[in-house]
């Protein structure tokens, strides 16, 4: 089995952690808050890594520290827009329009290296705006006041996502720079930028029940300390584009979840966005022969 094609099952089972993750996060709420849930999140997913990573982890100096804040700064932007998300629109909504980042991707590429995208990625672009109208937008093509402010979130998480998926592939080629410890210091980022936030805005909490409990942990362990190392190691055998078809199924995996677990159905014409958003972002990431498209 090859470098790639190991590092991309790696990257299937983040897709599939995270797809559960939506449903875990709307458990913990009540208990937790937006900002509490990180701060858990993130400081038991810092230590469970310290206590993996024993006597490999590269002291938090230099390029390193540097990188850790930027990298922390932007992944807290993504963990904040996702569990605002999940409080504020449908867990549906939350992770396919999470999933632009797939598509965002190739245009915040542009904009750093000046490269214009294929005629293919354009087109996916406009196609995944279609997508979001569908999924959106009430019955009368009218913006859901009740879902707004979680669809914006849900799209500034997608924004900051892509960013952190460039920033990331390009910090981690540096000789300097090793993957796993990076993966680590950016836990301890986050989990003190969410801390502040959540000492000013909200009242600190524990979780109150076993079932808040094991969807704390759960996505500490899985979802976020074994994920994103995973994923900051896998991204050195592998390349964005193929990061960004697999993590397209994290918003399939979440709408099973979301309607298995809790009941939680869509007007018809959403499900069509959803489709829609699906399918650019496999049209853009999976080779094409035809030169029309290209």
């Amino acid at each position: 089995m090859s470098k790639m094609l190991k590092a991309d099952l790696s990257l299937l089972f983040v897709a599939m952690g995270w797809g559960f993750s939506y449903y875990f996060v709307d458990l913990v709420m009540e208990d937790l808050g937006v900002y509490g849930q990180n701060v858990y999140r993130f400081f038991i997913a810092f230590v469970l890594a310290l206590l993996l990573g024993r006597g490999r982890i590269q002291p938090l100096k230099g390029e390193l520290l540097k990188t850790s804040i930027i990298l922390g700064s932007i992944l807290s932007c993504v963990y904040i827009g996702s569990t605002l998300a999940v409080r504020y629109t449908t867990m549906s909504n939350a992770a396919f329009l999470a999933s632009l980042m797939v598509v965002l991707t190739p245009v915040f590429s542009f904009l750093y290296y000046k490269k214009m995208p294929p005629k293919r990625t354009i087109f996916c672009i406009l196609l995944s705006f279609v997508g979001i109208a569908f999924l959106t937008l009430g019955e009368d093509f009218k913006i859901q006041a009740e879902n707004f402010r979680g669809d914006m979130a849900a799209i500034a998480c997608a924004i900051a996502y892509a960013n952190h998926l460039l920033y990331t592939e390009r910090a981690i080629q540096k000789e300097t720079i090793d993957p796993f410890s990076l993966s680590v210091y950016q836990f301890l980022v986050v989990g003190f930028i969410n801390l502040i936030l959540m000492l000013i805005f909200e009242k600190p909490s524990v979780p109150t029940t076993p079932l808040s409990w094991f969807a704390i942990l759960f996505l500490s362990v899985f979802c976020t300390g074994m994920a994103f190392i995973l994923q900051t190691l896998a991204q050195r055998h592998t390349v964005a584009s193929h990061v960004g078809v697999i993590f397209s199924l994290e918003p399939v995996f979440a709408s099973i979840v979301a309607f298995f677990l809790a009941g939680e159905v869509l007007l018809p014409r959403a499900y069509l966005g959803a489709f829609l958003m699906l399918m650019s972002v496999v049209l853009m990431e999976v080779p094409i022969k035809r030169k029309s498209l290209e």
